[in-house]
């Protein structure tokens, strides 16, 4: 596998050091240079190769400086901690950090673009009993290992919708802290329509964060997030972001769905951040519906240049480029979701699930909570036995962005055709992702060259 990976865009020559994440934007002549140079020639030789196209100095001088930053770390670089990584991936333990908590499948909502089916998971409406919802708790901390700090997203549905049993588990949690020297942090992830003092004080207690549903401005949220009746969700939900910004400390995150219907309004993910930003000054993520073409993810990164950059003064990247940024300047690898390896999703019922967008498929069960499970019986779940690695496999391994393509594993490995992970990644996915990646470096190469938007994106990272 090569250790660098060049291409041109935008009238840039840009070469990624895959090892180290060092980016260089190179003339012509280095462009054409480095593959001759990775193969082992020296610059007489290389010189002679290029003579047709560049002169025998200029080779020369490219030749130089490549070394020079080889020397210094910055280009072919090896991979020292490629057998490291290998060992520690045999002989780790498996412990469990999160859990997705599917308190109710039912939901007050009829979302139009809903992968729960209004909650309901391919199955019927439910809600979480308290009984479950401890034995869900005991089998986080029973698989925690020597971990400390757990989390729990109560999830739906809405799980607003059984109140009771949130607190109840809240409260249970509390108590387990003190017994196994652990700590819950608690998430609620909420459509924002139900709202009482007591919902309200209990938040502001115990909750370190919320997730909220909110797709852009008015017109366009209640098409799409409508009650059960048709009336639309909007004044509901932003009572419910005033009033916990008012009268508690918890941050309020977003997610807003992008679908057909923002196209139609001619509607961008900009505008859904900068409107949930200037009405509510609250960040999150703006996802596109699955029922979107892959190709409109692409389009997202190919619109954003100069002046967007310029006129925006970086506010309103997405949050892949944060995360991919940070990888370069860390040199570590932006994360891929640990589905069954840390993070798992527990249905009412106590049946587990690698995820919580395929909670509810039969052929996904990953055992019980009380029961059987991938766990302390992994040989009856194959595939789902832990002999998937996401990021290690034969394909990924041999791609120049494997420490720099994270995000959700269903979206990546996930067939479902066939309801099952598979060994690869889906090459669709994985055509549109290399390209999406190539202009994120693009986007970074054009801030370094800009002396105004590198001191303010030195500015956002220091921050």
């Amino acid at each position: 596998m090569s250790l660098i990976h060049r291409y041109q865009s935008n009238g840039y020559n840009i070469v990624l050091d895959i090892n180290s994440g060092c980016i260089h934007l190179v003339d012509e002549v280095t462009y054409e240079v480095l593959p001759y140079l990775e193969e082992g020639m020296e610059a007489a030789a290389i010189a002679e190769k290029l003579g047709d196209r560049f002169k025998k100095e200029d080779v020369e001088t490219s030749v130089t400086e490549c070394k020079k930053l080889q020397e210094q770390g910055m280009l072919f670089t090896k991979d020292i901690y490629e057998n490291i990584i290998d060992e520690f991936t045999k002989n780790r333990q498996t412990v469990v950090k999160a859990l997705c908590l599917h308190i109710a499948h039912d939901c007050n909502l009829a979302c139009r673009y809903c992968f729960a089916e209004e909650g309901e998971y391919h199955g019927r409406r439910a809600l979480m009993t308290y009984e479950v919802g401890k034995k869900a708790l005991d089998f986080l901390i029973a698989n925690s290992g020597t971990r400390r700090n757990l989390e729990v997203d109560f999830f739906g549905g809405e799980p607003l919708m059984n109140w009771q049993v949130v607190k109840d588990l809240v409260a249970y949690g509390r108590e387990q802290e003190k017994l196994h020297d652990k700590h819950f942090r608690f998430t609620v992830t909420t459509n924002g329509v139900l709202l009482n003092d007591d919902i309200q004080e209990f938040i502001n207690k115990e909750m370190d964060n919320v997730v909220l549903s909110l797709d852009g401005r008015k017109e366009i949220n209640d098409q799409m997030r409508p009650f059960r009746n048709g009336k639309g969700s909007y004044e509901r939900i932003a009572h419910f972001i005033h009033t916990i910004q008012e009268k508690t400390n918890v941050k309020i995150q977003y997610e807003a769905t992008y679908t057909q219907l923002h196209i139609d309004h001619n509607y961008s993910h900009e505008d859904i951040s900068k409107f949930m930003d200037q009405t509510f000054g609250i960040e999150g993520v703006v996802v596109n519906d699955q029922e979107l073409s892959l190709q409109l993810l692409l389009d997202l990164w190919n619109s954003i240049d100069l002046e967007y950059l310029k006129r925006t003064e970086l506010k309103y990247l997405p949050k892949d480029f944060w995360l991919l940024l940070h990888a370069i300047v860390h040199n570590t690898s932006t994360n891929i979701c640990p589905v069954i390896d840390q993070y798992l999703a527990v249905s009412t019922d106590g049946t587990i699930y690698a995820c919580h967008t395929i909670n509810g498929i039969k052929e996904c069960k990953l055992g019980s909570i009380d029961g059987y499970n991938v766990y302390n019986h992994p040989e009856l779940y194959k595939p789902f036995d832990h002999e998937i690695d996401f990021r290690s496999n034969e394909k990924c391994e041999k791609c120049w962005a494997q420490r720099l393509c994270g995000g959700c594993t269903v979206h990546r490995f996930f067939n479902h055709k066939i309801n099952q992970f598979e060994a690869y990644p889906n090459e669709d996915f994985c055509k549109i992702t290399l390209l999406c990646i190539e202009q994120i470096l693009l986007i970074i190469a054009s801030i370094r060259k800009d002396p105004q938007l590198w001191s303010l994106l030195i500015q956002k990272m220091n921050n």
